[in-house]
């Protein structure tokens, strides 16, 4: 089945669409847990310095904290490979099974 040029272009600014979505979305998404783990290390290293008394407890909450941390940038990296591959657009999944890809 052939295409008409209107759906072939609509597929092909789609496309280009949902890869500068993901690449937006992976951007901004790593921004935050970058900074916030800069902040939670230096932080704790600050707070070591002051009591090392503390340095169990507070090397503990800093390695649970990290994890939560990480997690974000983990879901913006989710979030963007759905976006790239067009599982998260229904619209972009209809013009993939019309041009029987």
């Amino acid at each position: 089945m052939a295409l008409d040029p209107n759906t072939a272009a609509a597929f092909g600014q789609l496309g280009g669409l949902a890869a500068l979505g993901a690449g937006l979305a992976m951007g901004l998404g790593a921004i935050g847990p970058g900074i916030g783990e800069g902040n939670l290390f230096g932080k704790t290293i600050e707070g070591i310095a002051r009591q090392p008394e503390m340095q169990g407890r507070l090397q503990g909450t800093m390695f649970i904290t990290f994890a939560l941390v990480e997690v974000l940038a983990l879901l913006a990296f989710v979030v963007a490979m759905l976006l790239y591959t067009g599982v998260a657009s229904p619209v972009f999944a209809a013009l993939k099974g019309a041009a029987g890809l």
